[in-house]
């Protein structure tokens, strides 16, 4: 399982770094500022590049909303009852 995730860690890489993508993961706990710090990454770095952003939620697409009202395009992907996105 976890050479497959590997290869497909490999593939989404170069994917983004032919077409010059800057991509940053974030987990933390609930309530500890994640959203916020995004929020206002996104605000600072708008008008030099484009922004774009996938949240990850068990049910809700609160977080997709709020990345959504700065103006940067945002996709909610549900999880489930999971805390993180798997390939199945």
């Amino acid at each position: 399982m976890l050479a497959r995730n590997d290869l497909l860690a490999e593939r989404n890489r170069t994917w983004m770094t032919e077409r010059g993508v800057v991509a940053v993961t974030m987990m933390s706990s609930p309530g500890a500022g994640r959203t916020t710090l995004l929020e206002r990454t996104i605000t600072d770095l708008a008008a030099r590049r484009p922004v774009a952003g996938v949240e990850g939620d068990q049910e809700t697409r609160l977080d997709a909303d709020r990345i959504g009202r700065t103006g940067c395009a945002a996709a909610q992907v549900n999880t489930g009852a999971g805390c993180h996105l798997t390939r199945r």
